[in-house]
C-alpha cells in the first residue's frame, strides 16, 4: 500500500485534528516551491497530491500539482438554460466523469443540499468555445487555450474567446507575476488555483476552516501559500462549504480529503461547476 493510500484510510480518523504525518511548509517565501519534492505523491501520471501544515496560525492545505500536457481537464456540463447547471456533489461528478481528482469552482446561487436542482452561475462558463454562462465583470476566471495551457483573465476581458478552449469562472484574482493583489478579507476556507509561466503547470489547493485545527486563510494568506507552492498567478474559487476536493488513491476509490462543514462524517454541499483531472 503506498504512502497515499495509507493515508487515505487514516482520513475518518482527523476529524478537527491536525494531520500528524503531513509535511510542514513554512509561511513566507519568494516564488519558486518551498514544498519539498518528497512531500507529492503521485495519484496518477501528471496529478500529484500533497497534504501539509502550513503558515501562522497553523492550516491544514491539500493540494494538487498538474502537469496539463499529461492530463485532461473537465468541467461540469451546462444545464438546459444559459447561465444554469444541474447541482452534483463533488463525488458525484468525479465519479460520473472519471476523474482521478477534483476541486470545486465557480460560486453559484441559491444554496443547495440537494442532488439535481437547477443551480445559477455567479461567472462565466465556456466549454469547447462556447459560452454556458455570461462573465462576471469583477472577477477572474481560469482560461484554458487551444493547445491546454492555462492562464488567469479578467472575465470583463473574455467577449473575444477565439483561440480558447475552456474558461471557468471565480472570484478574485490573488497573484499577478509573482506579486500579491489580494485585497483584505477575513479567514475562511479557500479553494485556489495558480499557474506559472508557460501555462503548462496547474496548481490547486483547498485550505481548512472548518476543523478546530485549521482557521481558514485571508485572501492574502491564500497568495502567499500559491507562491510557495511555486505559482506566478493565482486566484480563488467559490470558498467556505463548497471548498472541497476529492481525490483517487489509486484503489479506484474516490476520497473526499477535506472537511467542508462541521460534524462527522463531512458534509458535501451541492456544487454547480466542478473542476476535475484525469491522465490522459
Amino acid at each position: 500500500m503506498g504512502r497515499l493510500s495509507r493515508f487515505l484510510l487514516r482520513l475518518p480518523l482527523l476529524a478537527g485534528l491536525a494531520v500528524a504525518s503531513c509535511a510542514t511548509l513554512p509561511s513566507a517565501h519568494a516564488a519558486g516551491s518551498a514544498l519539498e519534492e518528497s512531500a507529492w505523491a503521485a495519484i496518477s501520471p501528471g496529478i500529484e497530491y500533497a497534504s501539509f501544515s502550513w503558515g501562522i496560525p497553523r492550516r491544514q492545505v491539500h493540494a494538487l500539482r498538474i502537469d496539463l500536457a499529461k492530463v485532461e481537464v473537465q468541467a461540469t456540463p451546462p444545464g438546459q438554460d444559459f447561465g444554469q447547471v444541474t447541482g452534483r456533489s463533488l463525488l458525484d461528478f468525479a465519479r460520473e466523469f472519471h476523474c482521478e481528482a477534483a476541486i470545486n469552482a465557480t460560486p453559484f446561487y441559491p444554496e443547495s443540499w440537494r442532488r439535481g436542482d437547477s443551480l445559477f452561475l455567479s461567472g462565466v462558463l465556456l466549454l469547447d468555445g462556447t459560452m454556458y454562462a455570461a462573465p462576471a465583470r469583477r472577477y477572474v476566471a481560469l482560461v484554458f487555450d487551444r493547445d491546454g495551457k492555462a492562464s488567469i483573465l479578467p472575465q470583463g476581458k473574455l467577449g473575444d474567446t477565439e483561440g480558447l478552449s475552456m474558461a471557468i469562472g471565480g472570484f478574485f484574482e490573488l497573484l499577478r507575476g509573482g506579486a500579491i493583489v489580494a485585497r483584505k478579507s477575513p479567514r475562511q476556507p479557500m479553494t485556489i488555483v495558480g499557474t506559472r509561466e508557460g501555462g503548462e503547470l496547474l496548481y490547486a489547493a483547498v485550505i481548512e476552516g472548518r476543523r478546530p485545527a485549521s482557521a481558514g486563510a485571508s485572501e492574502a494568506e491564500a497568495a502567499q501559500l500559491l507562491l510557495d507552492l511555486g505559482a506566478t498567478d493565482g486566484m480563488s474559487f467559490d470558498g467556505g462549504g463548497s471548498s472541497e476536493m476529492v481525490i483517487d488513491a489509486g484503489s479506484g476509490k474516490l476520497h473526499l480529503v477535506n472537511w467542508p462543514a462541521p460534524g462527522f462524517p463531512p458534509i458535501e454541499r451541492v456544487l454547480a461547476t466542478c473542476l476535475g483531472f484525469r491522465s490522459k
